[in-house]
């Protein structure tokens, strides 16, 4: 078509091929890795002109972790089905390369188990080379039947607590757009009581994997959970200077704190 486009820089031969042949009345939108559902809603109700936050979340509450991070190019009328249908559809497309019955076989995980881990490396690894040893650790706390201990799975918690009162633990809680606006969807000024909750998504606070996803996550972050590298380690930390540090025991693990977050 006719028109003038905007190409991100690193858009795929794909996405081009799709953006160039729907029309100059298409947008780029680019949603990110490791974000949550309502950061999706925001941020698609603010450059399409017919979508609808609300009816969005009414749709995709029950796919958090399921909707794919991706640059897309929709026409600026597209409402929430469009978006929301898009989003899935490419997730499918996109993961079934890497969940292969081999490769869940091979890790010992159920898809539905790679998903919710893969989202929670997402979330507290930075660096790929530190992926598949946090995949690693993560995966063996929760065999040998520990605490994971993932703090993004706490923030994730939080988020519903403050946004819709009571106890925290109403997962289909869904905010109202004025409400989230100026949210810290993954907020680190966490008080004791909120770190303690025993809610299902606290795993800091109770055994087992979240009932799902905590965010949306890349390729890199699942083919890390299918293919995690197994250690000695239990624990891990990133520290002030962005760097992770791994401890075999609780001992070095204390270590680790007061040497690298401690002020």
């Amino acid at each position: 078509q006719a028109g003038t486009y905007k190409i991100p820089a690193g858009t795929s031969l794909v996405n081009l091929v799709d953006g160039l042949k729907n029309g100059r009345n298409d947008i780029s939108l680019t949603f990110l890795e490791g974000w949550r559902l309502e950061q999706f809603a925001i941020f698609a109700s603010q450059k399409l002109k017919n979508f609808n936050y609300q009816e969005f979340m009414d749709i995709a509450k029950s796919y958090e972790g399921y909707l794919f991070p991706d640059t897309y190019f929709f026409n600026l009328d597209a409402d929430e089905e469009e978006v929301f249908n898009k989003l899935r559809e490419t997730f499918d497309k996109k993961t079934s390369i890497i969940l292969t019955g081999d490769n869940l076989d091979k890790s010992g995980l159920t898809k539905e188990e790679a998903i919710i881990f893969a989202s929670m490396v997402e979330r507290e690894v930075s660096k790929p080379e530190d992926a598949p040893i946090v995949a690693g650790i993560l995966i063996k706390r929760w065999k040998d039947g520990m605490k994971l201990d993932v703090d993004a799975t706490t923030q994730y918690s939080v988020v519903y607590k403050r946004l819709c009162g009571g106890d925290g633990n109403d997962i289909l809680c869904i905010p109202t757009l004025e409400d989230v606006y100026d949210v810290d969807w993954w907020p680190h000024n966490l008080t004791r009581a909120e770190l303690d909750t025993e809610h299902p998504y606290n795993t800091r606070a109770v055994v087992g994997l979240p009932p799902t996803p905590i965010s949306s996550f890349s390729l890199s972050s699942l083919s890390a959970v299918l293919n995690y590298e197994e250690s000695p380690y239990y624990f891990y930390l990133t520290g002030k200077d962005g760097i992770m540090r791994y401890g075999v025991d609780i001992k070095e693990h204390e270590q680790n704190i007061s040497q690298y977050l401690s002020n």
